[in-house]
């Protein structure tokens, strides 16, 4: 887990987030992009797919700590998928 992240430091980016889910029903993992001008919906089967199209479109609000980030909880939320367990967001 990140507990040393916090609002200091210098690869926090407080004007984008993502929130990230899964849908047991559909098979989903649903990512929700915030950033200050535009909010964004994605979904998709697998951690790969959903990361190029994600990257493809947002890519240069991202810096590589939040790229990075994103990938690790994408690649875990498919892996809860497929195990049937509960993702939640680090």
């Amino acid at each position: 887990m990140d507990f040393e992240l916090n609002f200091e430091t210098p690869y926090f980016q407080k004007e984008c987030y993502f929130l990230i889910n899964i849908s047991q029903d559909t098979n989903l993992i649903i990512v929700q992009y915030m950033h200050i001008n535009r909010c964004q919906k994605f979904q998709g089967y697998s951690a790969k797919q959903l990361c190029n199209n994600i990257l493809m479109k947002i890519n240069s609000d991202l810096n590589n700590y939040h790229t990075a980030y994103l990938s690790r909880e994408l690649a875990k939320a498919e892996m809860c998928l497929i195990f049937n367990q509960v993702y939640i967001q680090s």
